[in-house]
């Protein structure tokens, strides 16, 4: 009996690697909203890696997380910062491509957890709104094991972006606001 489970067990681990030889080494983690505001005000809160702090939802998740950010402007291609958290652990941001205000594309290095490109995308829909579309490609590897993880990208990332767009949102149309009521102050003076 014993060695009848041996037998279905090693079956079964042969069939699950088989299968996942074959599950593709980049998955995609995509998630989208619409903003009440122009891409011009969306877009600096996605590309300057300093106001990441305003609406990241690892940051919010650990408060002492420690980040460092590169010399000069955190806006550019080129720029990037690094964090450090018990709790979200550790990993570069590197901007590789600057759209404003449509599109900026940065590499994530999570140092032996791997490498993702990520992408925000703006795309304006009329009457100063834009939808905002947050995109992962995360490369799971060759590693049946990794590629069989992978499966579960959608469901562990998936939720934060949803929350970081959903903060984006709130951000973008906060400041938004405050700067037309302060606008229509000066006017009033």
């Amino acid at each position: 009996m014993k060695k009848f489970f041996i037998v279905v067990f090693g079956f079964l681990c042969a069939v699950l690697i088989g299968a996942a030889l074959f599950l593709p080494s980049i998955v995609t983690v995509e998630r989208s909203i619409v903003v009440d505001r122009s891409p011009e005000t969306v877009f600096p809160l996605v590309s300057d890696v300093r106001n990441w702090e305003s609406w990241s939802p690892w940051y919010a998740k650990d408060k002492d997380m420690k980040l460092t950010y590169s010399e000069g402007p955190t806006d550019q291609v080129g720029s990037s910062y690094s964090w450090e958290s018990e709790s979200q652990g550790s990993g570069q941001l590197t901007i590789t491509r600057s759209e404003p205000p449509r599109e900026m594309a940065y590499d994530l290095d999570f140092g032996e957890q791997g490498t993702a490109k990520s992408f925000f995308i703006l795309k304006p829909q009329g009457d100063g709104h834009t939808e905002v579309t947050w995109k992962m490609d995360a490369d799971m590897g060759t590693n049946p094991i990794g590629k069989l993880m992978g499966l579960t990208m959608d469901r562990m990332v998936g939720p934060d972006f949803e929350s970081g767009l959903a903060n984006i949102k709130s951000v973008a149309e906060r400041a938004a606001t405050t700067e037309n009521s302060n606008s229509e102050g000066e006017s009033k003076s």
